[in-house]
């Protein structure tokens, strides 16, 4: 894959609450405020960047959202970016566009990313039972050893992890005995998984021959100049990496995880992200079959909610968007605005969304270090690029 230019290079406007604008000709001159920009939305209309600074400044104080990030991409090109409130409140330091914040499942659209890549490339048979590409028994796979007595577990395949319809919890702990066990026959509905997510990686790194970490560094990060993100802990960022807090303000610190793992270690910001997201827009980040790979729905989802991940109330509430889930990402196969693919990040102190359109070539990317932050994720959405069909009740967001 060729590199692609910095944010910067692209020329687009960029605004910021920390004035991150481009160089002046005199170093010692002000900042040069961000001009205003008419910026397209989904249903055709527009709105100006001065009106979506106004109102995510009016949301943040009004949910008491420590720090949040905004990015917005047009015509699959990045043309806002702005950050508002603080990375570290107790010392009253801004969230910066650069600013590391912790992207939790976020991390899992990169793989699905990676995935697709590699299915592209003839490297991992998709559909292809796990344990054959394990060459060994589930007796032998360090911490799925539980699944030796089920014989439905020789059915699984990459594509069953990456899509959540394994049939596994979303993790082990949640179990009541804390055992890894096999709910439904893999294949046939939805779960939400982090530990398949977590197998799938055992598999890749088996396949490739190489940790998941480098892998995604070397494919998605490095081309696309993602310089400020990784799926381990960066001691040089430590200058500027936000601070995550509960409902009531209380700082939660930033984990420094030593380990990647595909199923949440990322740290990232809102410029890199946001760079990604347009890149999966513009069809640069993979190959065309690769995305298109990505985007085919594995399974159609018709629960009421996605979490707890296996309350399985039916509905047909989200038929009329088609909600679906691929190789990473949730789909929304049945819009105005062609397909959609959206990505949740969720931890205690961070929230994060993503929606994504190619056929308008718009999406928006969200970030926060706040547990207040998923209460303004929907009127901004809403705001920002009119978006009406992002199924609220399914996510679960107040």
């Amino acid at each position: 894959m060729r590199s692609l230019p910095p944010l910067l290079a692209l020329g687009v406007a960029v605004s910021s609450a920390a004035a991150w604008a481009a160089p002046v000709a005199d170093p010692a001159a002000a900042p040069v405020a961000a001009p205003v920009a008419v910026l397209p939305r989904l249903d055709g209309s527009t709105i100006r960047s001065d009106e979506i600074d106004a109102f995510v400044a009016q949301q943040i104080k009004a949910e008491h959202v420590t720090g949040l990030g905004l990015a917005i991409i047009a015509h699959g090109e990045v043309v806002y970016v702005k950050t508002f409130g603080d990375r570290d409140a107790a010392h009253h330091l801004p969230l910066q566009p650069d600013t590391v914040m912790y992207g939790a499942s976020f991390t899992k659209a990169v793989f699905g990313a990676l995935i697709a890549s590699l299915a592209d490339d003839k490297v991992l048979d998709l559909d292809r039972p796990v344990i054959e590409l394990l060459g060994k028994s589930w007796a032998e796979v360090p911490r799925f050893t539980e699944l030796a007595g089920d014989p439905r577990a020789g059915k699984i395949t990459s594509r069953m992890l990456i899509s959540h319809t394994a049939g596994f919890a979303n993790l082990r702990y949640l179990e009541p005995d804390g055992r890894l066990r096999l709910h439904f026959d893999p294949g046939t509905a939805y779960a939400y998984s982090g530990e398949g997510i977590n197998l799938l990686q055992l598999v890749v790194e088996q396949v490739t021959g190489h940790p998941v970490g480098d892998l995604i560094r070397e494919r998605v990060l490095e081309p696309l100049g993602m310089s400020r993100t990784s799926l381990v802990w960066q001691a040089q960022l430590a200058d500027n990496t936000a601070i995550g807090y509960d409902r009531n303000g209380r700082a939660l610190g930033h984990e420094q995880r030593p380990a990647a793992h595909a199923a949440g270690s990322m740290d990232t910001t809102i410029a890199d992200f946001a760079a990604f997201v347009a890149a999966m827009v513009r069809g640069k980040v993979i190959s065309g079959n690769a995305k298109k790979l990505l985007l085919t729905p594995a399974i159609e989802i018709r629960y009421a909610q996605q979490f707890p991940t296996l309350r399985m109330t039916p509905t047909h509430d989200n038929d009329r968007v088609g909600l679906a889930y691929g190789l990473g990402w949730g789909l929304l196969t049945k819009t105005p605005y062609g397909v959609g693919y959206f990505k949740e990040g969720h931890d205690d102190g961070w929230g994060a969304y993503a929606l994504a359109f190619d056929k308008p070539g718009i999406a928006v990317v969200v970030m926060t270090n706040s547990d207040n932050g998923e209460r303004v994720f929907r009127p901004i959405l809403e705001k920002v690029i009119h978006d009406d069909v992002t199924p609220w009740a399914w996510e679960g967001y107040p």
